[in-house]
């Protein structure tokens, strides 16, 4: 080993409970992580003649706050798993006998979801330690890819527990082959439009700070309000249309979707996202002798928003 960030690796797995550690068995390539742990601290500062600083003891451990985001290199294979958990629900369909299936993720229940994640951490002897967090819940996520680049997902996760003394779980990685800007198309009401980027993110709204007396973790967060599914792109402006859509809040169904390798005759791999969505956007404005840009936000209703993913594995 190097003992730098190039042998790093990190694994998942569902948890059988929350808080509970599972080893992982899903492992992905990444970008980066950062999943670190506040420790609180607590001092006593109750008054007392001669009392001109803290006394030994009066500064004591509080509560654990693990929490960080993730970034990988969105690829056709191996996501399900993470899907499900930026999701909630996933019905999953056999499209071609053994080769191909189709999982489909909706909004769904988080409650029961949690998983465990560890990295390997190099140092610089050549020995990869283990940080296991656990209980970890997707609070929310973003999905992009620009010109020239390829797709990114960044997970935001909040976690329950920290800990270094589980064992290190040795990698397998899927075939996996990711996704490019090639790769991708923007569909608005069913006309394909030039783009030069596009990002798609969700908030899963989830209540982190239920805590109880007698226990430094935190409690299962919680949705308690309402999940926001948001995005924005970068398109010529080729007319007055999308501004026009802008002006009367027009409902529209946006397709964004992911064409990979061939899996079998007639079937590729596919990651398809469709939402009906309202368009928000300044006014077209001449800004010098460039070409006009048109950045447009948009937000996404939770009803008939889908990611479906084509792959050829029926486990996710």
């Amino acid at each position: 080993m190097e003992g730098t960030g190039i042998d790093a690796q990190i694994g998942f797995a569902a948890e059988a409970a929350y808080g509970q550690f599972a080893a992982p068995t899903r492992f992905l390539p990444f970008r980066s992580e950062a999943l670190t742990t506040e420790h609180a601290r607590k001092v006593a500062e109750g008054l007392r003649p001669g009392r001109y600083g803290l006394r030994r003891g009066e500064r004591r451990r509080g509560t654990i706050n693990p929490s960080g985001d993730v970034v990988f290199d969105f690829a056709d294979v191996g996501f399900g798993l993470l899907l499900q958990h930026m999701m909630g629900s996933v019905d999953t369909d056999e499209v071609e006998a053994g080769a191909v299936w189709d999982h489909t993720f909706t909004p769904g229940s988080l409650r029961e979801l949690s998983l465990t994640a560890q990295v390997g951490v190099p140092d610089v002897e050549g020995t990869s330690n283990p940080k296991s967090v656990t209980g970890c819940k997707v609070t929310g996520w973003e999905l992009g890819v620009s010109v020239d680049e390829y797709a990114q997902l960044t997970l935001s996760l909040v976690g329950q527990n920290e800990s270094w003394s589980e064992a290190l779980a040795a990698p397998v990685y899927p075939e996996a082959e990711p996704y490019d800007d090639l790769a991708a198309s923007l569909r608005l009401a069913g006309d394909e439009i030039d783009v030069a980027e596009v990002s798609l993110s969700a908030g899963n709204a989830l209540k982190d700070d239920r805590r109880r007396l007698g226990s430094r973790l935190r409690k299962v967060p919680l949705q308690n309000a309402i999940r926001e599914y948001t995005g924005s792109f970068d398109a010529e402006y080729a007319s007055p249309a999308l501004y026009q859509h802008v002006i009367t809040a027009d409902e529209l169904e946006l397709v964004l979707l992911f064409t990979g390798d061939e899996i079998v005759p007639g079937f590729n791999y596919e990651t398809e996202i469709r939402g009906w969505i309202q368009l928000d956007g300044d006014t077209p404005a001449v800004d010098g002798p460039d070409e006009i840009r048109q950045p447009i936000s948009f937000t996404a209703a939770a009803e008939d928003f889908t990611i479906r993913y084509r792959t050829s594995t029926a486990t996710l």
